[in-house]
C-alpha cells in the first residue's frame, strides 16, 4: 500500500519548493509515502504521459499557492482545477500550501484545505521555517487519514476475495455432488426391471391312513353304489 503525494508549483516559486522539500525529508523517507514534484511547463507544451500517470495515481494533491501559481494557466487550470473535480469522488485529497501572498479567497482555492493552519502565507510569517513545519505537519495528518482509508479498503477487498473463493469452492462441491447424483440416477434407469417370480404351489396331499400311514385302498375314487336292474326278477324265498 503506497500513498502518493503530487506537489504542484510554479517554477518561479522553486525556492519555496526546495525549502518545503527540506522539511518534508522525514515524511519522504517513510516506506509507504512517495512524493512527486511537478513544476509548470511552458505555454503550448502538452502534458507528458508521466505527469498524467502521476495525476491518476495520486492520493494527495498539494498546490503551492501564490500569485505565480494563479498566473500559471498550466498549474491552476490544467492541474489544480482538474484534481479538484476528481476530489468530489473522494480521492485525491486536495490541499493548498500558501507560500506567497495572493488573492486566493476569490478563487476555487477557497474550496480546499489551506495550510498553514491559520491560512497565513509563508511570506506573511515572521518565522518562515515554522510556517513550513506547520505545512508538513498538516500534510502528515492527511497522510495518516488516507493511510487508514486505504487500509480499510484493502481489508474489505481481501474479505471479498476470501468470500468469493469460498463461494466458488462451495459451488464446485455442489456441482460435483449433483453430477454424482445424476450419474447414479442414470445408472439406475438403465438397469432392467427384475422379473416377479410367482410362488410355486404344491398339489394337495392325498389322505393317508392314520394308523398305518398308508393310503387306503380305493381312497383315490369313492366306490359307486350297486344298482339293481328293473328287469331282473326277485328271488323266491327258499322253502
Amino acid at each position: 500500500m503506497t500513498i502518493r503525494i503530487f506537489v504542484s508549483y510554479s517554477h518561479r516559486d522553486d525556492a519555496h519548493r526546495m525549502r518545503l522539500s527540506t522539511h518534508m525529508a522525514a515524511l519522504e523517507r517513510e516506506k509507504d509515502v512517495v512524493v512527486w514534484f511537478d513544476g509548470d511547463i511552458e505555454p503550448g507544451r502538452e502534458i507528458t504521459p508521466e505527469i498524467r500517470k502521476q495525476l491518476r495515481q495520486t492520493d494527495i494533491f498539494l498546490a503551492l499557492g501564490s500569485s505565480n501559481y494563479l498566473h500559471s494557466d498550466y498549474c491552476y487550470r490544467r492541474e489544480y482545477k482538474v484534481m479538484l473535480r476528481r476530489s468530489k469522488q473522494g480521492r485525491p485529497r486536495v490541499l493548498v500550501a500558501l507560500v506567497g501572498i495572493c488573492d486566493w479567497p476569490s478563487t476555487e482555492m477557497a474550496k480546499s484545505k489551506m495550510l498553514p493552519d491559520d491560512a497565513k502565507s509563508v511570506e506573511e510569517h515572521g518565522r518562515p521555517n515554522r510556517a513550513y513545519l506547520q505545512i508538513v505537519q498538516g500534510l502528515r495528518r492527511v497522510v495518516r487519514a488516507v493511510r487508514q482509508e486505504k487500509g480499510k479498503e484493502q481489508a474489505e477487498a481481501d474479505r471479498k476475495v476470501v468470500a468469493k473463493a469460498r463461494a466458488t469452492a462451495a459451488s464446485r462441491r455442489n456441482s460435483k455432488g449433483r453430477a454424482v447424483e445424476s450419474a447414479q440416477s442414470q445408472a439406475e434407469t438403465r438397469k432392467p426391471a427384475a422379473k416377479v417370480q410367482k410362488p410355486k404351489t404344491r398339489p394337495a396331499a392325498k389322505p393317508r391312513n392314520m394308523e398305518t400311514g398308508r393310503k387306503p385302498k380305493g381312497a383315490s375314487a369313492p366306490a359307486k353304489p350297486r344298482t339293481t336292474s328293473r328287469t331282473s326278477k326277485p328271488r323266491r324265498p327258499a322253502k
